[in-house]
């Protein structure tokens, strides 16, 4: 098989530009007294001084390099008709239990936007201590993972790739995991055609009310609705316009990115019991967008395909077939566009649920021992049974 090991290297002609850049850097100064700033709850100027003073004096792009490679990164192709053979990153980490030839539960893990293969960094020792063989695919436009030339690759192409990835891999059977995008391609790959309704008794249940974690779940996500998605339609309708000035400015990507990372996590101060995102981890998440021939605009290719030509501008997922596979749902406190078990069950065959004061759009990031328990918790529920 042409599955071979990667390692990310960035040449060092690379970071001598990116450095050269930041000390060009050029913040606007602080506007006060009006009733519009600061834009953001986190990304204000005197927050994005503090980050470009850690960048420049003693951030390690080298140290973080040999962080990423610590995990067992490959690449591979995988042909797609329609779109030719596409290069494919990803991580693939056997459990404790596979490699003592005891039975594992492999997991594909699905990352979204403004996510990456990072995401499941820290989770990833403790799913292979629980007996789960973990793959991880970077989406295609992401890291490496080619983006396909031509229109028309939507997340149904996404599922496509994930699936024959993990058949090339010696898995007909696997647990998914996703979140963001990867929770629209998780949907996706586990399909079936009927019903195209939902049971009667979540049709019960959402007649009972709602209870008060669901109420403040409406109201994250009506607030979000309202005011929290205008960088959808930009990376949609203006990828090339934005992309360019956020790949051309290493600080303006960070403050893109860091915005959505801080307002959609449960991130102090705003929790107290929250996670502490560092200058650091923004900056590793900002770069794994940056480095590359296209930087940020593969990425924001996901929005442009998946927006059908419709007046409506509808997204190519809605209206999708009722998802017979069973399903379990980590239901977050922070998460913005968390709904009310009710509505995840029009969707899906929900047989398992679990609320948690914390967590945001980050969880297995920001909380991976609660995250990991989750997913065994839910498959311990459906009779998956593991060699640990």
């Amino acid at each position: 098989m042409d599955i071979k090991p990667f390692k990310v290297s960035i040449p060092s002609s690379e970071l001598v530009q990116l450095h050269e850049k930041l000390l060009l850097t050029r913040l606007p100064k602080a506007v006060s007294g009006t009733n519009w700033t600061p834009d953001s709850k986190h990304v204000t100027v005197g927050f994005l001084e503090a980050v470009l003073k850690t960048w420049l004096t003693t951030y390690s792009w080298k140290d973080t390099e040999n962080k990423l490679n610590s995990l067992p990164q490959f690449i591979t192709t995988i042909p797609l008709d329609g779109f030719g053979d596409l290069t494919i990153q990803f991580v693939h980490s056997p459990s404790n239990a596979s490699l003592k030839g005891q039975r594992s539960i492999p997991l594909l893990f699905l990352h979204g936007w403004p996510g990456s293969i990072l995401e499941v960094s820290k989770a990833l020792p403790l799913f292979n201590e629980k007996g789960f063989d973990v793959v991880a695919p970077a989406l295609p436009g992401w890291l490496s993972s080619t983006l396909p030339t031509g229109n028309g690759f939507k997340v149904r192409h996404h599922a496509e790739i994930a699936h024959k990835l993990m058949l090339k891999l010696g898995y007909d059977e696997y647990v998914l995991q996703g979140g963001d995008w990867g929770g629209q391609i998780a949907p996706t790959l586990a399909i079936h055609p009927e019903p195209t309704f939902a049971p009667e008794e979540t049709q019960d249940r959402e007649a009972k009310g709602y209870t008060p974690f669901e109420e403040n779940s409406l109201s994250r996500f009506r607030e979000f609705k309202k005011h929290g998605t205008a960088y959808v339609e930009i990376q949609q309708a203006k990828p090339l316009t934005l992309g360019v000035g956020l790949h051309d400015s290493p600080m303006g990507l960070l403050a893109w990115i860091a915005d959505k990372i801080l307002d959609w996590s449960d991130s102090f101060p705003r929790n107290p019991k929250g996670y502490k995102w560092t200058n650091e981890e923004l900056i590793t998440w900002t770069l794994l967008h940056y480095f590359g021939d296209l930087g940020p605009i593969g990425p924001f290719h996901m929005y442009v395909a998946n927006r059908l030509e419709s007046e409506d501008g509808e997204w190519e997922w809605k209206g999708m077939k009722y998802v017979q596979v069973l399903t379990g749902v980590s239901a977050l406190r922070w998460e913005n566009e968390m709904v009310p078990r009710a509505w995840a069950e029009r969707e899906a065959k929900v047989v398992w649920w679990r609320e948690h004061e914390r967590g945001g759009h980050f969880a297995v990031y920001e909380m991976p021992e609660e995250m990991v328990q989750d997913v065994v918790d839910f498959t311990c529920s459906i009779g998956i049974r593991r060699g640990v």
